[in-house]
């Protein structure tokens, strides 16, 4: 079996990544492949294509090839971990992963928060003198940009929100980048809970139904960083344990601990 990293591999992968989610006819692959790669044959390309279905890096379908969406790009700050909701992982789930990163809490500070309050009444009480009565006497104003704007005038701002820490960035960013290698932990943590005797393995949409043998991850949360490192936790569906799947919470590669999905506090 090829592996990711031969010539010929890495040109079927580089013509998949140009597709778009229809893919590529597989005849029109092969013969293009053959023709980019010094030397390849067409069985030599057929024998490497097989390798990236089995590995999940694409799909036949109808005759055609699809590659497998890529993975979310890794976080180069706390700034763009923040504003990520989830994470498109494909050698750890058929589907997206919720992602939760612990942050620090925000002391409540209610003498701001009632003078951001008084500041605000006091403007719109201002906004309201200057609008003439109405046949009832009362006054009514119809909230706009502008009037949005002078009501938040001299406002104190909000305590800003705290942003994850370099090492949860850090931790999120492995991951990424180390995905097949924390698949391949996962299963080896969970190898002796396979009843059939198969290894553990991520699974397609569906595989739960058929067999004990697939996982797939559905959340990841960053643990706050403990002597300048941060763990992760991932909980998921399992078929050797469909009532209450799996979690693990991991330190790299290192298995800190294991259960069921949620039970990891």
């Amino acid at each position: 079996m090829a592996d990711d990293t031969s010539p010929i591999a890495r040109a079927l992968m580089a013509r998949l990544g140009r597709e778009g989610g229809d893919g590529v006819s597989e005849a029109v692959l092969v013969a293009t492949t053959c023709k980019s790669v010094p030397g390849a044959t067409p069985a030599a390309v057929q024998a490497a294509l097989i390798g990236l279905v089995q590995r999940r890096v694409c799909t036949r379908k109808g005759g055609r090839v699809i590659g497998a969406p890529r993975a979310t790009p890794s976080p180069r700050n706390p700034a763009e971990l923040s504003a990520l909701p989830s994470l498109r992982l494909p050698r750890l789930a058929a589907s997206t992963i919720e992602l939760c990163v612990d942050l620090p809490q925000v002391e409540e500070d209610a003498e701001a928060d009632a003078a951001r309050e008084a500041a605000i009444e006091a403007n719109l009480a201002a906004a309201f003198a200057e609008v003439a009565p109405d046949e009832g006497g009362g006054r009514s104003l119809t909230l706009t940009k502008e009037l949005f704007e002078r009501m938040t005038a001299g406002v104190p701002p909000r305590r800003p929100s705290p942003l994850p820490s370099d090492a949860q960035v850090r931790a999120v960013a492995w991951l990424i980048e180390n995905e097949r290698a924390v698949a391949l932990a996962i299963a080896e943590a969970f190898a002796d809970r396979v009843r059939s005797g198969g290894r553990p393995r991520v699974g397609r949409s569906g595989d739960r139904d058929r067999d004990d043998t697939s996982f797939g991850v559905q959340s990841i949360r960053v643990r706050q960083a403990v002597g300048g490192r941060s763990t992760l936790v991932l909980d998921g569906w399992c078929g050797w344990d469909e009532e209450h799947g799996f979690g693990i919470e991991l330190d790299g590669t290192d298995v800190i601990e294991t259960g069921g999905a949620s039970e990891i506090r």
